[in-house]
């Protein structure tokens, strides 16, 4: 699916690629002039209105009135009658790279129909296409495993934090014994956006598989770190691995100010020397020993150029996994080192790193 996509990005197409999910529901992908700028599916209307109704942003009498609107209208219209603001919009992509990530996974024949111009609503024009479709595709691989496999897989709390606003919405949901797809279901998010979650927490250890450690016959497993194979993800271009070191930057530079305001001018440098050449093993090449500014903040092209010395395909996932435990590790230490209201400010100067960060 993903070849007959890039080969119209290719060409810079403007139409409307056509194809169906498993279970027969439409979506059709809009290109203009080889830029993705819609993606819509059968089943849009319904999805929307869970969405919008589990994160608490419409309420019942709401949800029945514009479910009547959408027999006359499509449901993004609707829906932006009373005029559009920021929790629709973060709706409205969520529901369009979520019928992207069907429409790579989708087995179904592709039609391609051309088009003069794409006039239809919910146009997407915030994204670089080709990274998107990278993203998109690497999601689909990256959680295929959980979404495929057979019989329920019961998880329970692990060991480590949640690190984003929205994984603690799904940690809210896991019982002692909870089915991952039953978390799916009751998920306020989209579908593969909660299974790249809920696979990421599980990676982490801030969920742990019940049968892994409950079994008296078995050791329990070591956390891994990232499990998709190296040729599976697009090779990280200079641009991207800066960005996410940006985001980094704006985690542990929060911290080591924080530190020093909470506990005298020091802290902070103590605290990220010793939370970088304390990296676990796999990441020491990236963090032991590497220097960062007075305000916190680590040296960029320093960590650039040490990641060039793994070769292309394992860069990403290194970085990703890099990044993402030392996260982790500094927002534990803050946890612990910092006042309640403290640490609430500092969780909140740092909110959104997460989709930030991306893939």
């Amino acid at each position: 699916m993903i070849a007959h996509l890039r080969n119209h990005i290719q060409e810079n197409a403007t139409g409307c690629l056509s194809s169906a999910d498993g279970f027969g529901i439409p979506l059709q992908v809009y290109l203009l002039e080889g830029n993705i700028v819609a993606a819509h599916a059968g089943d849009d209307t319904h999805a929307l209105l869970r969405i919008l109704l589990k994160r608490g942003w419409i309420e019942e009498g709401q949800l029945h009135a514009l479910k009547d609107q959408s027999a006359f209208m499509p449901i993004y219209d609707a829906l932006l009658e009373d005029g559009e603001n920021m929790r629709l919009r973060e709706a409205f992509y969520d529901r369009f790279r979520e019928n992207l990530c069907r429409f790579l996974e989708a087995k179904s024949p592709v039609v391609f129909e051309a088009l003069e111009a794409v006039m239809i609503p919910n146009i997407q024009l915030s994204h670089e296409t080709t990274a998107l479709v990278d993203e998109a595709f690497s999601i689909v691989e990256r959680t295929q495993k959980f979404r495929t496999e057979k019989g329920l897989q019961m998880v329970q709390p692990g060991r480590r934090p949640a690190l984003s606003g929205s994984e603690k919405k799904l940690l809210e949901l896991v019982e002692e014994s909870t089915p991952l797809q039953e978390l799916v279901r009751k998920s306020p998010f989209e579908s593969f956006q909660s299974w790249d979650l809920l696979s990421d927490m599980l990676e982490r250890g801030v969920l742990a598989n019940v049968k892994t450690q409950n079994s008296p016959k078995k050791q329990p497993t070591p956390l891994p770190t990232e499990s998709r194979a190296p040729t599976s993800a697009p090779r990280l271009s200079k641009n991207e691995a800066e960005a996410k070191i940006i985001v980094l930057n704006e985690v542990v530079s929060a911290f080591h100010q924080a530190s020093d305001r909470a506990s005298g001018q020091g802290a902070g440098r103590a605290q990220l020397r010793l939370l970088l050449d304390g990296s676990p093993r796999q990441f020491a090449l990236l963090f032991n020993g590497l220097e960062f500014s007075d305000q916190g903040q680590v040296n960029t092209q320093e960590l650039v150029q040490r990641l060039r010395s793994r070769i292309g395909p394992e860069r990403r996932s290194l970085l990703n996994a890099g990044v993402r435990d030392l996260i982790q590790r500094t927002l534990s230490m803050a946890d612990e080192s910092l006042e309640e209201h403290q640490m609430n400010a500092l969780l909140e100067q740092i909110s959104g790193q997460e989709s930030r960060l991306g893939w």
